[in-house]
């Protein structure tokens, strides 16, 4: 039987933006040196009042609640990325001093939703705690100080710029005591708009969760901000007349 061609014309091509921009995320992370982790989208309400010390206890109306969990911590779904980054970073932490991971997942918001269905909000969470770099044989001063504010910041920066914003695209503006974060704290703004904020966790935060007196440094950004279309065109940044020798 000879071979025959299509009738129909092929259905048009549509690329996912959010699924590239995902793609590309995840790529430059790992290659920044992070892990990535994934964690369950079901938490409780008590460990999200954690991470706002002195606020009012949340009510369970806020949340989306499952009928038959699996453990009373395991009764509602999420709202924030950053409970389930802290409760893993508590339960990592009789292992490993150094934690360097993120996630892309979802945090899920009833207010927002359709009266049926939660609003599902697809954001990435990032935690970087303990020594700049890992212990080896060699003396390194520098890289045997914990990670502060600027290590996160330079991943943010360095990850924008990645996929494909410019400099004067991204703003940070200092967001001193907020709850969650301490006085070393900033709003992440892109083009304008506020994408969330990065800052060194709240020692009172810390308490909450039973960590030891460590530096812990997170963020939690929307991706639907992140995405930038890939048709766009950027000029080249010009080459360098000294390459670098490796």
């Amino acid at each position: 039987v000879g071979t025959t061609l299509l009738d129909t014309e092929l259905p048009t091509q549509h690329s996912d933006q959010m699924l590239e921009t995902e793609k590309k995320v995840r790529n430059t992370l790992v290659s920044l040196g992070m892990q990535e982790i994934i964690n369950h989208p079901l938490s409780a309400p008590e460990n999200h009042d954690k991470l706002h010390p002195g606020g009012e206890p949340s009510s369970e109306a806020d949340y989306v609640i499952v009928t038959n969990p699996i453990a009373p911590e395991k009764r509602a779904m999420r709202r924030e990325l950053l409970v389930s980054a802290m409760e893993n970073l508590t339960r990592n932490n009789r292992f490993t001093d150094r934690l360097v991971t993120f996630e892309i997942g979802r945090a899920y918001l009833r207010e927002n939703g359709n009266g049926v269905l939660p609003h599902e909000e697809r954001r990435l969470s990032l935690l970087m705690t303990g020594t700049r770099r890992t212990a080896n044989f060699y003396p390194d001063a520098d890289g045997s100080e914990e990670m502060d504010f600027f290590d996160i910041k330079g991943v943010i920066e360095a990850l924008l710029d990645r996929l494909g914003f410019k400099p004067e695209d991204v703003e940070f503006h200092a967001r001193p005591d907020t709850g969650t974060f301490g006085p070393r704290c900033a709003e992440v703004t892109l083009n304008g708009e506020s994408i969330g904020l990065v800052g060194e966790i709240h020692p009172q935060v810390r308490r909450a969760y039973g960590l030891p007196n460590i530096r812990v440094n997170t963020a939690e950004l929307k991706l639907a901000s992140m995405i930038k279309p890939h048709w766009s065109l950027e000029p080249m940044q010009p080459i360098s007349n000294y390459p670098p020798v490796v």
